[in-house]
């Protein structure tokens, strides 16, 4: 069994409840997957977890990109990302429009100049279910929202050696860092 490492960007519980719903809704309407991942939007894989200075680095790496946007992250439509844990399946859910992506790639943030990341995602998906290549998602059911606060953590994440294919896991988010408060600059 394979155990997958990423760090992630977890909104706070409060966004993350509008997304809740809205996996309800997917699995209510047959996508199986809806909760086969956690709450959260998937930055990068990498071999060994983040230690706590560098989770502090790139939650003070993000909160600098989100002040392009008056500090607020906010969801976008809706779209897929590949997951290389998903045997041929997605992440699937609100992009994330962190203001500088279509800028800076993020494998140039200082934080994830690492030798512990594997990668990073082109994108960045608030994951509301893992779909397979042929699932369609029609219907929108989810408003946009924005958010402030959020954390970066470590998510371990392993197969189940029983229940459904490729959907079942076992995962653990870490104690992970804040995004540093946002401060309201003054005109």
């Amino acid at each position: 069994m394979n155990t997958h490492k990423f760090i992630v960007l977890v909104p706070h519980r409060d966004s993350r409840l509008l997304l809740e719903d809205y996996r309800r809704k997917l699995f209510a309407a047959g996508f199986n997957g809806a909760y086969a991942f956690p709450t959260v939007a998937p930055l990068a894989l990498v071999k060994k977890p983040f230690e706590k200075d560098e989770l502090k680095a790139l939650a003070k790496e993000i909160r600098q990109i989100s002040l392009l946007n008056d500090g607020k992250i906010s969801t976008g439509e809706l779209s897929s990302l590949q997951a290389e844990i998903f045997n041929g399946a997605s992440f699937f859910g609100p992009l994330l429009d962190l203001p500088s992506l279509d800028k800076i790639p993020w494998d140039i943030i200082p934080g994830f100049i690492n030798d512990k990341v594997l990668f990073t995602f082109p994108g960045v998906v608030l994951c509301a279910a893992a779909l397979n290549v042929r699932d369609v998602c029609v219907g929108s059911w989810l408003e946009p929202f924005s958010f402030r606060a959020a954390m970066v953590t470590n998510l371990i994440i392993r197969p189940l050696k029983t229940g459904a294919e490729p959907f079942s896991f076992k995962w653990r988010l870490e104690e992970g860092c804040w995004l540093p408060k946002y401060e309201r600059k003054e005109k």
